[in-house]
């Protein structure tokens, strides 16, 4: 393999091995052409600030998501809520998740003595392969250490 000339990572590889030959000084070679396919999704993060939100003033909060690898790019495909988006109580305020494009925003309110969390999920892109992955941002019930 040290006759390999191509620059690292180009597909395809074509492989010659040194000549065979025989009792009669009979030589040959042949060569194969060798493609190397990554079909294994690399394992890719999403960081996001804040991840939790406080306190619980029933405003919209801007969620930066930023995926921890250089050079990755990042598609916001959804988001949901633990909770129901309205009709928790007098004071709830609906819509509490926005989308555009990327930029996200949830609202800082829970109900549930369990608080809430809201998933985000993401599609990362990187080095020509897709990655589904999600974050999640919680509304604590309070602020006690368990």
């Amino acid at each position: 393999m040290d006759d390999l000339t191509r620059e690292r990572y180009t597909n395809p590889w074509w492989v010659t091995p040194d000549p065979a030959t025989d009792d009669s000084s009979n030589a040959s070679s042949c060569g194969t052409s060798v493609s190397v396919v990554d079909t294994t999704p690399p394992v890719i993060t999403v960081a996001l600030t804040p991840t939790v939100l406080w306190p619980p003033n029933h405003k919209l909060r801007s969620i930066d998501l930023v995926p921890r690898t250089d050079g990755a790019d990042l598609d916001v495909l959804s988001a949901s809520s633990s909770e129901a988006d309205s009709g928790l109580g007098d004071d709830d305020v609906p819509n509490d998740i926005v989308i555009d494009g990327d930029d996200v925003q949830v609202r800082a309110e829970r109900y549930s003595i369990d608080g809430r969390a809201y998933t985000i999920d993401v599609a990362v892109t990187f080095d020509g392969q897709v990655v589904l992955t999600e974050a999640t941002v919680t509304v604590d019930h309070d602020q006690r250490v368990s």
